[in-house]
């Protein structure tokens, strides 16, 4: 048998780490290969690890010339999930592909983040936008940010598996948001427990086992609530 474990998205949305409202599940689509060399070139050296916003803006100044604000807008979301504390930068950039679509909503949130991240550029492209148009929205958000509550911090992932010891795993840590270094320790039923109590303490998380049954694969996900309760047990087939 084979498990894994993940903190998940509380169902209400929450205010994440820039002030914003984070839907359950919320990611970033990531952006395609593009079709030339030279932009092939620029969005590989974007995604080297560690991530250096140097070479987003490169990529950036280069979508820019093309006109091509939908590629922009995947990038920079791309960007900003797989950082950390990226600052006002790439939401200033995003938004205002997001404005030169006519995408207003999504432009002020972006073009609001980067305001209240301190960046001049951000506030005077939010003042442009057409105030009419985004009255009503803007005041909708300000009275959902009121009461939103803010999201759980980012906790490990754990990949667990069997060892050739009775009552003792394999356990990988995987950080969270690409972050490398994640230790792996073979831990006692009792020393595991532990570990996911305190990574997941005040969390909301599942744990997915997977037995490799030969006649039919069969998965089970079962999901905590922060106090530790069960909240949902479902079970699931799988191909892998």
């Amino acid at each position: 048998m084979r498990a894994s474990t993940k903190a998940v998205t509380p169902l209400e949305p929450c205010l994440n780490e820039y002030g914003n409202l984070q839907a359950k599940g919320e990611f970033a689509m990531p952006l395609p290969d593009l079709p030339d060399q030279e932009g092939q070139q620029l969005l590989t050296a974007a995604r080297q690890e560690p991530l250096k916003l140097e070479n987003q803006e490169a990529l950036d100044r280069y979508l820019r010339k093309q006109k091509d604000w939908r590629r922009i807008i995947l990038a920079w979301g791309e960007y900003i999930s797989a950082g950390e504390h990226v600052g006002p930068v790439p939401f200033l950039r995003r938004g205002t592909a997001y404005r030169e679509l006519g995408d207003y909503h999504n432009a002020y949130l972006d073009l609001d983040t980067a305001c209240r991240l301190g960046n001049p550029r951000g506030c005077a492209a939010l003042k442009g936008l057409p105030e009419k148009e985004l009255a009503d929205f803007a005041a909708k958000q300000k009275t959902l940010i009121e009461k939103a509550e803010r999201c759980e911090t980012e906790t490990s992932d754990f990949v667990i598996g069997p060892t050739t010891v009775p009552d003792e795993f394999n356990v990988t840590e995987e950080l969270p948001r690409g972050r490398t270094g994640g230790a792996r320790h073979q831990l006692s039923r009792k020393e595991l427990a532990n570990l996911l109590s305190q990574a997941y303490a005040d969390h909301h998380w599942s744990a997915t086992l997977y037995y490799p049954n030969p006649v039919r694969r069969v998965g089970l996900r079962i999901s905590f609530a922060p106090d530790g309760k069960v909240t949902t047990v479902e079970s699931f087939d799988y191909d892998f």
